[in-house]
C-alpha cells in the first residue's frame, strides 16, 4: 500500500497500480487512486476525488466536492459543503453517506424513468435501476437526483414511485 500526500496548494495526485492511501490537505485537489482498491482523502477545498477500479473509499470532507467511485464497490463521505456524487451505469454498488450541505447524485448513463428510489431501514434510500440496487444513501443528505432527463428532488422520486 503506497501512501501519497498532497500540500497545502491546489494538487493533482495519481494512485499506482496496488490500494493507496492518498491525502489532498487544503486546496482544491484532484486525486485519482487508479486500479486498486483505494483510500482517498480530499481534505479542506473544493476537491475531485476519483476512486478508479477497485472497492474504494472517498472522503471529500469540508469543500464543495465531486466524489466519483468508478467501477467496484465504493463508500463515499462527502462531509461538509455541497456535494456531487457521480455514479456512472455499470460502475457497481455505491455506499453514501452524507448529512451536511445541498447535495446531488448524478446518475450517468441513465434515465429517470428506469430507477426507483425506495425507503430501507433507518435514514437510507436505495436507488434501483431496472430493479437492481445501485446506490445506497445514509444520512438523508441528498436532496437532488439528476438523471439524463433531469434534476429531480429525491422527495418527489420517493413519492413518485
Amino acid at each position: 500500500m503506497v501512501h501519497i500526500h498532497g500540500s497545502l496548494q491546489d494538487d493533482q495526485l495519481q494512485g499506482t497500480q496496488e490500494g493507496d492511501v492518498m491525502f489532498g490537505y487544503a486546496g482544491d485537489d484532484i486525486l485519482s487512486g487508479g486500479p486498486g482498491d483505494d483510500t482517498l482523502h480530499g481534505g479542506l477545498g473544493n476537491d475531485r476525488l476519483l476512486g478508479g477500479a477497485g472497492n474504494d473509499f472517498l472522503y471529500g470532507n469540508a469543500g464543495d466536492d465531486c466524489l466519483e467511485g468508478g467501477p467496484g464497490y465504493d463508500h463515499l463521505r462527502g462531509g461538509a459543503g455541497n456535494d456531487r456524487y457521480i455514479y456512472t451505469l455499470g460502475d457497481g454498488f455505491d455506499r453514501i453517506e452524507d448529512e451536511l450541505g445541498e447535495n446531488t447524485l448524478e446518475l450517468r448513463q441513465i434515465s429517470s424513468l428506469h430507477i426507483q428510489v425506495n425507503p430501507a431501514m433507518g435514514d437510507r434510500l436505495i436507488v434501483s435501476y431496472l430493479g437492481e440496487p445501485i446506490v445506497s444513501i445514509s444520512g438523508l443528505g441528498i436532496q437532488w437526483i439528476q438523471t439524463e432527463d433531469g434534476c429531480f428532488p429525491v422527495e418527489a422520486l420517493v413519492k413518485s414511485r
